[in-house]
């Protein structure tokens, strides 16, 4: 089971997004019917409503709360600091049992199918994370 704050997290997330889905649908409704191109759309929103600036703030919103969560357990040490290359690599499990710390795509879309099916339908095609790193390799 998910403990406190990821709960936390996960309840304000799921929250945000039951608001601006409805709306999004109906406006990926509305272009896929009034566009004439419909390649050009799918081109310019290539994951569908998921792909619209709203979700993307969204997501990064939830997506550094959990990374700054997970920086406040004693001796956390980030998964992309420990990965290794190679036959001898360590692996570290994706999932977590929620206790922490959780990876922040688990706690956002990994787990969305078990509670919030529709919103995890929505976000099927959210196949890219919109997450970067700036000169020194912190995510921005």
């Amino acid at each position: 089971m998910i403990s406190g704050p990821y709960a936390e997290i996960r309840s304000r997330w799921i929250e945000d997004l039951k608001i601006v889905a409805p709306t999004l649908l109906e406006w990926w409704h509305d272009i896929r019917v009034h566009e004439v191109n419909k390649e050009l759309v799918d081109a310019r929103w290539p994951a569908g409503p998921a792909s619209h600036p709203r979700v993307i703030a969204l997501f990064r919103k939830y997506y550094f709360e959990t990374t700054r969560l997970n920086a406040s357990i004693p001796g956390y040490v980030p998964q992309n600091e420990t990965e290794m290359w190679g036959s001898g690599a360590e692996q570290q499990p994706e999932e977590s049992d929620g206790g922490g710390p959780v990876p922040p795509v688990t706690l956002l879309l990994s787990w969305l199918h078990d509670t919030e099916p529709e919103l995890a339908d929505f976000m099927r095609t959210f196949d890219f994370i919109p997450i970067g790193e700036d000169p020194d390799f912190e995510e921005c």
